[in-house]
Order: structure tokens, then C-alpha cells, then sequence
């Protein structure tokens, strides 16, 4: 239960980062959600 979980959590994580690096187009604001999501 806890896998599937993390495993959605990276996937939220993965689509966010890609929202966040089309809307802003930014690479810093790229790198932060990036870490963010480790």
C-alpha cells in the first residue's frame, strides 16, 4: 500500500515539475521542483 503510494506521489511529482517547467519556462524554477520532489 505504501509503494503504490510513493509511486503515485512521484508520478503528481513528475507532472508538476512539467507544469511548472512549461507554464514558467524557467530553469531555476525547473531545478527547485526537481529537488523538491526527491
Amino acid at each position: 500500500m505504501r509503494c503504490l503510494l510513493y509511486q503515485t506521489l512521484r508520478v503528481v511529482c513528475f507532472f508538476a515539475g512539467l507544469f511548472v517547467y512549461n507554464g514558467a519556462a524557467n530553469n531555476h524554477t525547473k531545478i527547485f521542483s526537481i529537488n523538491q520532489c526527491r
